[in-house]
Order: C-alpha cells, then sequence, then structure tokens
C-alpha cells in the first residue's frame, strides 16, 4: 500500500523517540547498497531506501539495547526519514549550503573525519596485538594476576581483657571454639553461626586482625587481639592462597594493558614518516606574544 503523508506532520506523544530517531543518522554512514535495495518511499520523487531504514534500525538497536524493531516503530523511523528528506529539500535548508560559516563547517568536518580515518588506518589498523605477545606478558606478570589469599576464620569478640583471658583459659582446656562464640562473643551476627566470618580478605576486617590471622596455620588460636569494638579471638579453619587466573581469562585486560603503548609507537612512527617527507618549518620564536581572544 503506498502512503502519502498530508502537508502537516503528526507526531506521536513519545517527542523524545521520535527526535532521538530523527538524529540516528546526522552525518551519512559509508556502506554500499544492496542489489535489491527497495524503494520503500519518495518525497518530492527522491526515492528512500530500504538500506537506509537498515541503517536507522541497525544503530537505533545498538544504541537503545533492543533485539527487535516492532512494526510500529519501523513505520515511525521510515516516517521521520521522510522528514529528514523534507528538511533537506527545504528552501531554508538549501539556502543553508551557501552560507560560508556552514560551508566552512563542513570543511571543517571534512578535515577531521579525513584525520580520523587516515589515524585510523595508520595506527590502529597497524597495531595488531599477536597471541605470542599477550601470553609473553602473561607469563613475565603472573603475579599480576593472581588472586588475592582468602582464609576461612572465626572470632570470639569481648568487652573486657580480663573476660578474654577466660575464655583463652577454656580454650586452653579444650573447650569447642564456636561453643564458647556461640554462648560468650559479643559479637552477635558471627555468635550465631559459631564465631565463623566466612573468607576474609586484606581490608574486609580491621588490620589488626588481618595481621594476625595471617600468622595462623589452620586450626590454631590467636592470642588476644584488640581493636576499637573490643578483644578479640580468633582461630583459622582453611586457608585459601592465591590463586592465579587463567590466560584466557586475562587475555582482553592483557591486550588491553598492551594496545596504548603499542598505538604510541605507530602514532610516532607515522609522524616521523610525515615529518620525514615534508618540508616542515615551525615558527616557535612567535608563540610568545600569541593571545586568543575568548
Amino acid at each position: 500500500m503506498h502512503l502519502k503523508f498530508k502537508k502537516h506532520i503528526l507526531f506521536n506523544p513519545s517527542v523524545c523517540l521520535i527526535v532521538f530517531l530523527l538524529m540516528l543518522l546526522p552525518y551519512p554512514v559509508l556502506a554500499e547498497e544492496p542489489a535489491d535495495d527497495s524503494i520503500l518511499a519518495t518525497v518530492n520523487t527522491v526515492p528512500i531506501h530500504q538500506s537506509e531504514l537498515n541503517k536507522i534500525i541497525s544503530q537505533y538497536k545498538k544504541k537503545s539495547g533492543k533485539k527487535t524493531v516492532s512494526l510500529d516503530e519501523k513505520k515511525q523511523m521510515l516516517k521521520n526519514l521522510t522528514i529528514r528528506q523534507l528538511i533537506l529539500q527545504s528552501h531554508d535548508a538549501q539556502a543553508m549550503e551557501k552560507e560560508s560559516a556552514f560551508i566552512n563547517k563542513v570543511a571543517e568536518f571534512k578535515k577531521s573525519l579525513i584525520i580520523s580515518q587516515f589515524i585510523k588506518r595508520h595506527v590502529e589498523k597497524q597495531t595488531p596485538i599477536t597471541n605470542e605477545e599477550l601470553n609473553n606478558y602473561y607469563q613475565n606478570k603472573k603475579a599480576q594476576f593472581s588472586s588475592e589469599i582468602e582464609i576461612e576464620a572465626s572470632v570470639i569478640l569481648l568487652r573486657t581483657e580480663n573476660d578474654a583471658k577466660k575464655i583463652m583459659e577454656k580454650l586452653s582446656a579444650k573447650e569447642p571454639f564456636d561453643t564458647l562464640a556461640r554462648d560468650h562473643s559479643i559479637d552477635l551476627p558471627s555468635a550465631k553461626k559459631g564465631g565463623s566470618l566466612g573468607k576474609v580478605t586484606r581490608g574486609s576486617v580491621f588490620p589488626e586482625v588481618w595481621k594476625e590471622l595471617q600468622k595462623l596455620a589452620e586450626g590454631d588460636v590467636s592470642d588476644i587481639v584488640e581493636t576499637k569494638y573490643g578483644f578479640n579471638i580468633l582461630t583459622v579453619q582453611k586457608i585459601h592462597p592465591p590463586e592465579i587466573k587463567p590466560f584466557e581469562a586475562v587475555k582482553k585486560e592483557i591486550k588491553n594493558a598492551l594496545l596504548p603503548q603499542k598505538r604510541e609507537n605507530a602514532y610516532d612512527v607515522m609522524v616521523k614518516t610525515l615529518e620525514k617527507n615534508a618540508d616542515l618549518t615551525l615558527f616557535e620564536n612567535r608563540l610568545a606574544g600569541l593571545e586568543v581572544n575568548q
């Protein structure tokens, strides 16, 4: 069915969506049009092809996170393409193309686009990172990819040092740590679990507690450790030593670490090559008195 729009433009209530869709393609996207590029609409004899709508749909999915686009959304996108074309065909828009300020902006954009693509071609595409480089980095800096040591520990927290000494005597008499924690610890959340703190790491407990835990072997009981909350008696159930993360798990992280330096090197090579083949003169002595009006 062929649709012809009335002279006035009907917007649906979702103004933000319409504006968003209108702005999806602020600049032309360079891509080959398919051979079967159907015409979906015409605006004063100017055709709007399926390939144009496909670009909008692709960008809309990427920006919105949607995997599918509804028929209503496609209709709105097609309508927005016709609105864009109407704007481009308007007298004001065509007059704008002849304004010097507009021409200068287009020229500047063209330069920026060329420079951007040139750098991409001569820097980004010239800096592939081989699997061998990634593996060498991994082998040389394995410690960097090590997990933290984790300690499964329990605590009995007492208000006074005298109370702590009494508990130490009970522990020496082989009374169970978890029973004493339930009956005497003032750290109620852990007391309910027999004093268990679960797995702790550096930074998850007080520094003085962590320091003491690191001295203990599995099954050992600590000396009395004072913190601002009271007097602690600690024991260690299990020590989980640091583990080296596998190569595949950190491959992307290594690549991100290597890329900046490789690109910087490639950029330096590009600049030196350009300068070598150019007649370049810098008048740096003229910079001192240079002022820029804001």
